[in-house]
């Protein structure tokens, strides 16, 4: 079948649509005298992986206080400063450093996009690294600078800041004296739901090549504080290995009630979990999503291919016929030869029945004169 020649325009501008937006936001700042493309912080690696260095140590020394002294020093033992003060926090940090390494200060983050290709291996490996070292140096921060002493010792600062579960959750007090405490799987489930609404949100907020969308921080910071306000009682709200892991690493030598480093385990579980389970999802949805898009495209084609015909089939098919007939000057002689004998035929038939009238006139008349004879006689 012929194809119009305007149908592969058609179907390569249909292709094109769907990423004409995309493209114009992946490219740099131009240089609209030079026409070259403009330098960007994030274009350095060690820029981007000291980025999440500076922010997770930020992000998690921030959280670590905060905890601490609203359940401590302003004596308010409730989940509402932790959630506030996670949300503001995560928002703040992610504002002013994401545009520089794409805002993940998570190592679950880091793995999502890695797995959606929205960062490279390279990257999510060093990213890692740095989030770890950030958040142990938040951790030494506190640890070097919060005072103690035999009567008021570090532990009691912690106690309110390291993740755990069981009997190390911070609510573990109140629910023994009912005899009852928070178990294995609830911290497992409520610590993944948290996963899932910050990895989620995080990666939903992040452009194909890794940088953040406009609304990214300000909808990243709402799901940590949601994370925060359904894990906290059970498990201080961990949500991020990193932040888990620093202050885990100096409060296994404060005496606490449970070893940090025994508990951590959960706390990269359940939101690794949640990462590869936010990229399955997304990986899924690109399949169906492409597979839709291009069966409309394809439906598109067809539809112009069926509404639009090709005038130059019309003009070859007329040209074919009219050189047939030309080529063929025998079979021309021929139909002339054929119309001539019947127009001969035709004329001799017509001379034949004028004979036969002229002789039956004759005897006619030759009847009538014998009759006028007959009756003379």
């Amino acid at each position: 079948m012929n194809v119009d020649p305007t149908v592969e325009p058609l179907a390569q501008q249909l292709g094109q649509n769907n990423t004409a937006e995309e493209t114009n936001e992946d490219k740099g700042t131009a240089d609209k005298t030079s026409g070259k493309v403009g330098f960007h912080a994030r274009d350095i690696r060690w820029i981007r992986v000291g980025a999440e260095f500076a922010g997770t140590l930020l992000i998690c020394l921030a959280l670590y206080l905060t905890f601490t002294f609203s359940q401590i020093l302003l004596d308010v033992p409730t989940v509402t400063l932790p959630v506030i003060g996670t949300t503001v926090i995560y928002i703040v940090v992610t504002a002013m450093l994401g545009s520089i390494s794409g805002g993940h200060f998570n190592p679950a983050v880091t793995v999502a996009a890695m797995f959606t290709s929205q960062i490279s291996v390279i990257d999510g490996i060093l990213y890692i690294v740095s989030q770890l070292v950030g958040a142990v140096c938040a951790a030494a921060v506190l640890i070097g600078f919060v005072p103690s002493n035999e009567t008021f010792p570090a532990k009691t600062w912690l106690m309110f800041t390291v993740n755990g579960f069981g009997s190390g959750s911070p609510t573990a007090a109140t629910l023994a004296q009912h005899h009852i405490s928070f178990g294995t799987g609830l911290a497992i489930i409520v610590e993944l739901v948290g996963g899932l609404l910050v990895v989620g949100t995080a990666v939903a907020t992040l452009r194909k090549d890794g940088r953040p969308h406009k609304n990214h921080a300000l909808y990243t910071g709402l799901a940590y504080g949601a994370g925060t306000l359904i894990t906290y009682p059970i498990t201080n709200a961990g949500l991020n290995p990193a932040r888990s892991t620093g202050i885990a690493v100096f409060a296994q030598s404060k005496d606490m009630a449970v070893s940090p480093l025994s508990q951590l385990w959960l706390f990269w579980i359940c939101p690794l979990l949640a990462a590869s389970l936010v990229a399955l999802i997304v990986i899924l949805s690109g399949i169906v999503t492409d597979g839709l898009r291009n069966r409309a495209r394809i439906a598109k084609v067809s539809v112009a291919e069926s509404e639009e015909m090709d005038p130059s089939d019309e003009s070859q098919d007329k040209g074919n016929d009219d050189t047939s007939v030309a080529s063929d000057p025998k079979s021309v002689a021929e139909e002339e030869k054929d119309a001539s004998e019947v127009t001969a035929a035709g004329a001799t038939v017509h001379l034949h029945s004028s004979e036969v009238d002229s002789y039956l006139n004759r005897l006619k008349e030759d009847q009538q004169a014998k009759t006028s004879s007959d009756s003379e006689d």
